[in-house]
């Protein structure tokens, strides 16, 4: 399964990185983690980034962005 990481680790107070939604565990943990754990992994990372994206969008790093800014 692939890593959600978008090479952009920048990790809040909490250790939720914004730029993909793991904890720092989760992150760290990533390539020894089953299919089952990193399922699990990337839906509540999703839901994490969807959470921040709500309180704080401007500090939200997202694939879509990137491709955005690469762009210009």
């Amino acid at each position: 399964m692939e890593s959600p990481c978008i090479q952009m680790c920048t990790l809040n107070q909490h250790d939720v990185c914004l730029g993909c939604g793991r904890l720092i565990n989760e992150i760290t943990g990533w390539s020894s983690g089953t299919t089952a754990e990193k399922a699990l992994i990337l839906k509540c990372s999703k839901k994490r980034i969807q959470l921040l994206n709500e309180q704080l969008p401007e500090l939200i790093i997202t694939r879509e962005r990137l491709q955005k800014e690469a762009k210009k």
